[in-house]
């Protein structure tokens, strides 16, 4: 999550420089086209946040939470519950008892 919001942050400082030195005629074309691709880049990645954060966490339900956030994300609702939805847990705890009915909480896959 860190790494995601370093990443947003240097891309947006990026765009600030860029956006000064494309007004200097030396470096125009390529201040614009990095420009663009910076554009680009930043709403796409804020968009598919809920999607990358699954992703990294190795979330099960990876490829529905993709769909819910490609196709509802665009309403603040649906990004909301797809972010919510990808930093739930991944994995559930059910109880396990013993010989000596000390009942302890096992992972389940």
């Amino acid at each position: 999550m860190k790494n995601l919001i370093g990443i947003l942050a240097l891309g947006a400082l990026g765009f600030l420089v860029v956006s000064h030195y494309a007004t200097d005629n030396t470096f125009g074309a390529l201040a614009t086209l990095i420009q663009v691709i910076l554009f680009l880049f930043l709403p796409l990645t804020a968009y598919l946040t809920p999607t990358i954060i699954a992703g990294m966490r190795r979330h099960r339900n990876l490829l529905s939470i993709f769909v819910l956030n490609f196709c509802l994300g665009w309403t603040l609702l649906g990004w909301v519950i797809s972010l919510v939805w990808a930093c739930m847990a991944t994995e559930r705890k059910m109880p396990v008892a013993f010989n000596d009915n000390v009942t302890v909480l096992r992972r389940v896959s």
